[in-house]
């Protein structure tokens, strides 16, 4: 089948892409004529599992190449720093305690330079 076949039925199947991967998959879809239906497919998909964090890197990287100047990071991270990844546990079923809140004040006074 098709690439988007190939992504698909790995998606579905609960499987984890390389980071790769998931650049290869983003591209084809911020970059190309991909049917509605299946971006609309995706992110879904990939949060209802959780994303990890190949898949993350895999999008960030495809996310740069559409940004526009304006919108690009000033000072991108280096090479190898790690990510953090905060993944509200939300299936679309169960509810649990959001993190987000409790978490983003300290994270953000840190990156002001603020520490605790």
């Amino acid at each position: 089948g098709t690439r988007l076949h190939q992504f698909g039925i790995k998606i579905l199947d609960y499987e984890y892409l390389s980071a790769s991967e998931a650049e290869e998959l983003f591209d084809i879809l911020f970059l190309s004529d991909t049917p509605i239906a299946f971006k609309a497919l995706v992110a879904p998909c990939l949060r209802i599992r959780h994303e990890d964090s190949d898949e993350l890197l895999g999008m960030a990287r495809s996310i740069l190449k559409t940004l526009i100047p304006e919108f690009s990071p000033s000072c991108p991270p280096p090479a190898g720093a790690p990510i953090v990844h905060i993944a509200e546990p939300m299936d679309g079923i169960n509810k649990s305690v959001m993190l987000t809140p409790l978490l983003a004040p300290p994270f953000q006074r840190e990156g002001e330079g603020g520490g605790e």
